[in-house]
């Protein structure tokens, strides 16, 4: 009896369940148009591959757009997929006066959120602040350019002053001085080794 290899398909798809692949080496894009297409509670930024124990996070909205997207994944015999839900909601962790869960809000960006959350608090490094997304992704806030898109069930944290190391302009003085002097030495050294020949 001939051993069917297969893929489970989880979450919101329009036809959930177990799949049997072709053997044509199939992948994300054509195993999710078999399985129905993403239900409209699906959140289109995120998509768990499982193999072997490991949890490979995909961006399902990238990865779908069109089969030949360099997002799309291959898939292989054993592989779970699961599609998530979408919760509505943006957490915000750290430095903030109110950290929280918040009501996810199409358009708002990191400081409508923060606001949102009560503002930095007198800890906050204003500097490092990041945003993971749900499909594994991670982006630091940069000050002058901080319109990064959240999505739903992203995840917003500030570090805290105490968190960050400060820079040192003492220790970067300590550490440039010992590089330059262990070139010169190893200049000098070529340079006696060559006049001895």
């Amino acid at each position: 009896m001939a051993k069917y290899r297969t893929i489970e398909i989880n979450g919101e798809v329009t036809f959930p369940g177990q799949y049997v692949l072709d053997g044509n080496g199939e992948d994300l894009f054509s195993l999710i148009k078999r399985a129905g297409g993403i239900t409209k509670n699906a959140n289109s930024t995120s998509v768990k591959v499982t193999r072997d124990e490991k949890e490979i996070l995909v961006n399902l909205k990238k990865a779908t757009k069109f089969k030949g997207s360099r997002y799309n994944l291959d898939i292989m015999s054993g592989d779970t997929i699961n599609v998530s839900k979408k919760t509505n909601t943006v957490s915000i962790i750290g430095a903030v006066n109110t950290p929280g869960t918040y009501q996810f809000i199409p358009g708002f960006d990191v400081k409508d959120y923060i606001k949102m959350a009560g503002g930095y608090s007198k800890e906050a490094d204003r500097y490092s602040t990041y945003v993971r997304h749900a499909n594994g992704s991670s982006e630091k806030i940069k000050i002058l350019f901080s319109r990064v898109k959240v999505f739903d069930t992203s995840t917003i944290e500030v570090l805290s002053k105490a968190q960050v190391e400060p820079f040192s302009f003492t220790d970067y003085a300590i550490k440039l001085t010992s590089i330059y002097t262990d070139l010169l030495q190893a200049v000098a050294v070529l340079s006696i080794l060559s006049n001895q020949n």
